[in-house]
């Protein structure tokens, strides 16, 4: 898993302690969480956008067109303000707000119980921080606790480490006996002879690669039918295969 880093702007706040993660504090950094090399993440308390509304778009504005290429941008914003609604409800009820939020467009509707606007002052901002984030090419993520923010944190940290794991895994479990038997498989070619290749050219690539480029050391390994059997195996159609 890459080390994850945070700002030292980010020391004081009460969140981090919530985070059940390793991670360390770095003060050279452009954004406040840092889960990989080409993922970053901004931290916006919306109670605090209510108050300073200018501050993540100057933030932002701060930030060169170059450092975008090749990194992977998200604001995490963190819906930190107390309300007597329940909180489940508010929160399906945002989250079908951003959904239906297609093309930047919102028009209002009115509600039948108290013909207000359904959509109040904290949704219109949100949706103002999601525009800002499509112009900005930054991922929009909303969480509601801070449990959540450190959740999101950790699992971008993991993205690319499971087919990284994958891909180690196949490597160990591929021994020299199983690429034998698969050798074993083209006409010709027995057990004897495939040891023999490996010992030389120590991988299937190279045996293919030397036996196309007519190498005369193959000669010496095994005998021109047998090469002749992997060459004709090689240069099979197997598209037009059939039963």
């Amino acid at each position: 898993m890459s080390q994850i880093f945070i700002n030292e702007n980010q020391r004081n706040n009460p969140i981090v302690k919530d985070f059940l993660f390793n991670f360390s504090y770095k003060n050279d950094l452009k954004c406040d969480f840092k889960p990989k090399d080409n993922i970053e993440c901004f931290f916006l308390s919306l109670k605090y956008h209510l108050i300073y509304p200018q501050y993540i778009s100057n933030k932002f504005k701060n930030l060169s067109k170059n450092d975008f290429l090749g990194i992977t941008r998200y604001l995490i914003c963190f819906y930190d303000i107390k309300e007597n609604n329940d909180l489940k409800e508010k929160e399906d009820k945002i989250l079908e707000i951003l959904n239906n939020d297609k093309n930047n467009i919102f028009i209002p509707k009115k509600t039948k119980e108290n013909n207000s606007e359904s959509i109040g002052k904290i949704e219109k901002e949100l949706i103002n921080i999601n525009m800002l984030c499509e112009e900005n090419n930054i991922l929009l993520l909303l969480s509601f606790s801070s449990k959540e923010i450190g959740q999101y944190i950790h699992s971008l940290s993991l993205i690319g480490e499971e087919n990284k794991n994958y891909k180690s895994k196949i490597k160990n479990e591929i021994q020299p006996d199983d690429l034998i038997e698969t050798l074993c498989c083209i006409d010709k070619i027995n057990k004897n002879d495939a040891k023999k290749l490996f010992n030389e050219y120590k991988n299937i690539n190279q045996i293919f690669t030397n036996i196309n480029s007519k190498n005369e050391e193959i000669n010496q390994l095994i005998d021109n039918k047998k090469i002749n059997a992997i060459k004709e195996f090689l240069n099979f159609d197997f598209n037009n295969f059939s039963n």
